[in-house]
């Protein structure tokens, strides 16, 4: 890990051995006094090299386009079994959502710019894509959102705390997320009055 010099905040880059100033550090709050351990210098010049391998990949690709598909393509045939059920498994979702996370909080900058550009040139592609897929799965959407909604409700999930804080005070959704303490308070009042409806029922039961 990078040494930090407390008394004059400077920090050594661990790609370059340069001692800095600490802005010279990107901020990072998944990282150790939320900076990053290489300098802004070495993390650009690491960025533009991955960007031209990621030109000349993208190249590579133009240029071999159907070969590379034909190849996936048997690749996945004969290994199709074991593919589909190591993607099945809670394990391979659970270490791929880990893994992407940790490459989004490493690549926000860049992965987010990415993802702008992408919206603003494609945007009405998305859009029809949008709607023709829920042209397609209405039904299956439907089920799935009322399905979401009773869980949200029945574990008192903060989206169906926020939705309740909302509907009966009137209180701005901003306003509540700027109150975090709102949430867990108003839920703490959503378990009692349950708990003590469930009593009066179990008490109307034995009467």
């Amino acid at each position: 890990m990078g040494a930090l010099n407390l008394n004059t905040m400077k920090r050594v880059c661990k790609k370059c051995g340069v001692e800095k100033e600490i802005e010279e550090f990107v901020k990072n709050k998944a990282c150790p006094f939320e900076r990053e351990r290489t300098c802004k210098e070495c993390r650009n010049k690491r960025e533009r090299a991955r960007d031209n391998i990621s030109e000349k990949h993208k190249e590579y690709y133009k240029l071999n386009k159907d070969h590379i598909k034909i190849s996936n393509k048997k690749r996945y045939e004969l290994n199709k079994e074991s593919i589909s059920l190591s993607r099945r498994t809670k394990e391979y979702r659970a270490k791929a959502k880990i893994w992407k996370r940790k490459e989004y909080i490493k690549n926000k900058e860049r992965i987010d710019n990415r993802n702008k550009v992408y919206a603003l040139e494609n945007k009405d592609k998305i859009s029809k894509h949008a709607q023709e897929y829920w042209e397609n799965n209405k039904v299956m959407l439907h089920a799935k959102q009322k399905l979401q909604n009773q869980k949200n409700r029945d574990e008192l999930r903060d989206t169906y705390v926020k939705d309740q804080i909302r509907r009966v005070f009137s209180i701005p959704t901003k306003t509540i997320y700027e109150y975090p303490d709102l949430i867990e308070n108003y839920r703490q009042q959503i378990k009692v009055k349950r708990l003590l409806k469930t009593k009066k029922d179990e008490s109307n039961e034995t009467s």
